[in-house]
C-alpha cells in the first residue's frame, strides 16, 4: 500500500510542461526550458507554457520572439565551461539600462541580486537546476 501511495503522491506533484508558439503546441517541447537553436524569422512569435500536475495548471507570460539587429539588447544564456552554473550575458545600448530578472514559475520576477558578477555585462548564476530557472532581460 505504501508503493501505492508514493506513486499517487509523485504523481500529484509531478510538474508537466508543453511549450507553444502562436497559440499551436511545439512538438517535442515538454520541459521546463525552451531552447530554439539557430533560430530565423520561422522562429519569430509568442512564445508561452503551459505547466500543470493532476491538480492544476496555469500559462505563463507571453515571452514575444523577434529577430533583433546585432546592436539591439539581448540576452545570451549559456553553461559554464567550468560546470559552475549558468553564464548569463547581456547585450546591452549606451541609452538604455538593462536589467536581468529570474524566475521559478514565469509569473512572478525579479532583478537577479543574487548572482555573482563575473564582469560589466556579464553574471554567473550558481545554482543546482531545482527548481528551474527562467531568465529574461527587462529594459529600463
Amino acid at each position: 500500500m505504501a508503493k501505492g501511495y508514493s506513486e499517487r503522491y509523485s504523481q500529484l506533484h509531478s510538474l508537466f510542461y508543453q511549450w507553444q508558439r502562436n497559440g499551436n503546441d511545439l512538438p517535442d517541447a515538454i520541459g521546463p526550458t525552451l531552447t530554439i537553436p539557430n533560430s530565423g524569422p520561422q522562429d519569430v512569435g509568442n512564445y508561452w507554457v503551459v505547466v500543470w500536475n493532476l491538480n492544476s495548471w496555469v500559462w505563463s507570460q507571453i515571452a514575444t520572439v523577434e529577430l533583433a539587429a546585432s546592436n539591439s539588447p539581448h540576452l545570451t544564456i549559456n553553461q559554464d565551461s567550468a560546470g559552475r552554473g549558468i553564464v548569463l550575458v547581456a547585450q546591452r545600448t549606451a541609452d538604455r539600462k538593462a536589467v536581468i530578472e529570474m524566475s521559478e514559475d514565469l509569473i512572478h520576477w525579479l532583478e537577479a541580486g543574487d548572482i555573482q558578477p563575473i564582469d560589466a555585462n556579464s553574471m554567473l548564476d550558481q545554482f543546482s537546476g531545482r527548481p528551474a530557472r527562467f531568465y529574461r532581460l527587462r529594459l529600463d
